[in-house]
This record gives structure tokens, sequence and C-alpha cells, in this order.
């Protein structure tokens, strides 16, 4: 069982020993310099390998197994980065009119509280009171809370719809069960897929349940211009992640293209700004450069 350093969701746990499972299908995991070659060497993408390095992180660490760390990163790029795909309102708010009412409510709080899809499925009907959602989130040292309001509009739809007189328990339940979030993860797509199809709209395939918090974020700073703010709403420890997808959209345009350029690549940084790109922010292993498409 995995230790709570940071105390762990149930969800989190079960991704870690199904990775897990994987990797021991392969290698003895007590193993830790065939581990780290086979992860290093994987046919697979980055995050991929992260996904695996992670867990099997965690379990060298109850294990007391000492990892060589070089090996284990060695096949991987310096940092998995990528920038955020931020639809317009316009489909965000399709796909929400396109959805029964049960998950209309579920992808209405995701846009107006920017909560991830495990801190939504862990909220209790405690959580909620009068305007206000108290979200937890597991961090090192303990869990660490932030509080967003939400309208009156969307929290008589909450009571109504989602809680039905309930007093404990979890606050999004289906059939009694509480919410999973395989069971959001295929409403998303069934949803973004009808909307393709009745509005010919392409852009709403690129929509996924992360995608809610990128566009609460984005239009947070676009109302305040407070960067701290967004941060502390996003339950962000580092200001530069949110700095990625706060500051990438151009509110004046619906489109813009962006790409994440490698630092140590200054010719093409440099070649870019010449053809009107613009360095939206930096990080230890990429530059984020941004251009608005007319």
């Amino acid at each position: 069982m995995l230790r709570a350093d940071p105390p762990y969701s149930k969800y989190t746990i079960d991704a870690y020993v199904k990775n897990l499972l994987y990797i021991n299908n392969y290698i003895d995991l007590d193993n830790a310099n065939l581990v780290c070659d086979f992860i290093r060497t994987k046919n697979t993408g980055d995050l991929r390998k992260m996904t695996l390095q992670n867990a099997y992180s965690i379990y060298c660490k109850i294990q007391n197994i000492q990892r060589p760390k070089q090996k284990l990163h060695g096949g991987l790029k310096k940092r998995y980065e990528k920038v955020p795909e931020i639809p317009s309102e316009d489909v965000i708010n399709k796909i929400i009119d396109n959805a029964n009412v049960f998950y209309a409510v579920i992808f209405e709080f995701f846009r107006d509280t920017g909560c991830r899809t495990i801190e939504l499925i862990e909220l209790n009907v405690e959580d909620l009171k009068n305007n206000v959602v108290t979200i937890k989130t597991a961090k090192a040292g303990g869990l660490s809370t932030r509080q967003v309001k939400i309208s009156d509009k969307l929290l008589e739809k909450v009571n109504r719809i989602i809680v039905k007189g309930r007093t404990t328990g979890p606050l999004f339940m289906r059939n009694d069960q509480p919410l999973k979030a395989n069971r959001l993860r295929k409403a998303i797509v069934k949803y973004r897929k009808k909307v393709v199809e009745k509005y010919n709209l392409s852009e709403a395939n690129k929509v996924h349940l992360h995608t809610f918090r990128h566009f609460y974020a984005s239009r947070l700073y676009r109302e305040t211009k407070d960067l701290v703010l967004v941060k502390t709403q996003l339950g962000h420890r580092n200001i530069k992640n949110t700095e990625i997808y706060t500051h990438i959209i151009n509110f004046d345009s619906n489109r813009f293209e962006a790409k994440a350029i490698a630092i140590e690549k200054v010719d093409e940084i440099c070649k870019m700004l010449t053809e009107g790109w613009n360095v939206v922010t930096t990080t230890q292993a990429n530059v984020f450069m941004r251009k608005n498409i007319y």
C-alpha cells in the first residue's frame, strides 16, 4: 500500500498501481537498473515514460530501493511542457448546451471553478457552503485547500440537479454511486462529438476535461490581470505553471498559434521573432511563443 506522503487520492494510487503492474509484466520491479533501462528505451512518448517513471519512483521510495537516476532520465527530454489548447467561449458553451442536464451542470462547474477532474470527483456535499466551494489538493506536507466562488445560477442548478437535498457524502453522484473519472471522460467525448457533427465545428474535438481548467485560468486572468490570484485559484505551487496558459492567449482574437521552443535553439527563436512571433514566457527548458492569426 502506498504511504500518504503526500496523501495520495485513491484515484492516484490506482493509477500508480496500474503502471507498476504494467512494468512488472516485463521486468522485476526490484531490479532498478533493468526497470530504468526499460523505461528509458521503451518505444513510446515522453509523457508515457514520465508516467511510468513517477510510479516507479514512488515504489522505490517505499521499498527503499536505490534507483540510478541518471539512467531513469537518460531517455527523456529535459521537461515535458505543452502549450495548452484554449478554445473559444462559443465552443465551450456549445458543449454545455448540448449535454444532458446532469453533465451540463458538471461542465459548467468545471468551467466556473477551474478544478481538476480528481478534485471534482472527491468533493463532498459539505465542501459547498452557499456560493463557496472548498477544493482540496494533495501536496507535500499535507492537504492544501482553496476556495472558489460560484454564481447563484450555478449554485441553484447544483442543488436542484446534483445534490437533491443530500447533506453528506460525495457531491457528485450518478445512480447513487460516486461519480468516476472514466464516466466523465466518456461524457466529454460524447458531447464534443455531438457539437462537431451538429455545427461542423472541428475545434470542439480539442476539448478535454482539463480544457475547462485552461479556459477558467485564461478568463480569470483576462478579467483581473492578477497572476498571483490565478495561481492561487488554480492551486499551483509554481507560478511558471500559471504563466504558461494565462499569458498565452490573445483575447482580442479567438485564434492564435503557439509553440514551445527549446531554450538552446537561439537561432530558431531569433528567426521566429523576425516573423512576428512574441515571447510569452520562459522556463528552464523552453521558450513559449505566440503569434496571432488574423
